[in-house]
């Protein structure tokens, strides 16, 4: 079936390599939004996009969402994401914050409004996909623009999805929790200062004992979840678990 994909946060980490095994296959063509271009392919196109300025999103959609007369199957993928400044309420930027909620929380949920929005008269399957987090479900110190926006991101996609059953339109969502995943947001963690961030050793050793999954190895449980969505009926899932 050909299958259109529109993912965000591409240039690295797990959204890189989601769309790079994508397009293994001859019938996936990939859109990838992120600030930087670094991947490419003849069936990847690539969109510039900060997505901190949420304002641009919906002219962004007129450029994104367009009509796909061969696609058989649509999929969105909202997994940009940042953790943000580490440290205490009070002690960190509020741009900070700011940031971290919009590309979080308000830029998936406008791009799947949007996205529905576009979509919506197709009769075709269609499918989005948000990428959470454990620490949309688990507090932790030193996080907590990032877990509270993982956590709105989950209850917004499990009212979508309640929607989508009263209408009837063809979408399904997932909010995915993808695991501890190599990444520079690993980095990041494990480079934060003690005071701000009362659980970095938990993290350290987690990167010594090599207990961290790679990008490579997300991407296909994300690919075992598309081609097996049908044996998934809830919307909240933990990865590890597929």
């Amino acid at each position: 079936m050909e299958t259109h994909f529109f993912i965000t946060g591409t240039s690295r980490g797990i959204g890189r390599a989601l769309a790079e095994r994508l397009v293994k296959n001859p019938l996936y063509h990939v859109v990838g939004i992120a600030r930087h271009a670094t991947f490419q392919h003849s069936r990847y196109s690539h969109v510039i996009a900060d997505l901190t300025e949420v304002d641009k999103l919906p002219a962004l959609a007129e450029q994104l969402f367009t009509e796909k007369p061969t696609a058989k199957r649509l999929v969105l993928i909202n997994n940009a994401g940042t953790l943000g400044e580490i440290g205490y309420v009070g002690e960190i930027a509020e741009s900070s914050i700011i940031a971290s909620f919009r590309v979080n929380l308000i830029a998936p949920a406008l791009l799947c409004s949007l996205f529905i929005r576009y979509y919506r008269n197709l009769n075709i399957p269609k499918i989005i996909i948000n990428v959470s987090s454990g620490a949309g479900k688990t507090p932790y110190d030193g996080w907590a623009a990032y877990c509270a926006a993982k956590a709105g991101l989950d209850m917004f996609s499990r009212c979508i999805q309640i929607e989508q059953d009263i209408r009837e339109l063809g979408f399904r969502i997932f909010s995915v929790s993808p695991g501890v995943v190599d990444t520079q947001m690993q980095q990041e963690i494990r480079q934060a200062k003690t005071e701000g961030f009362s659980r970095i050793e938990r993290f350290r050793l987690l990167k010594e004992n090599r207990q961290l999954s790679t990008p490579e190895e997300v991407a296909e449980k994300f690919v075992h979840l598309l081609d097996n969505e049908d044996q998934y009926p809830e919307v909240i899932l933990d990865l590890r678990a597929l």
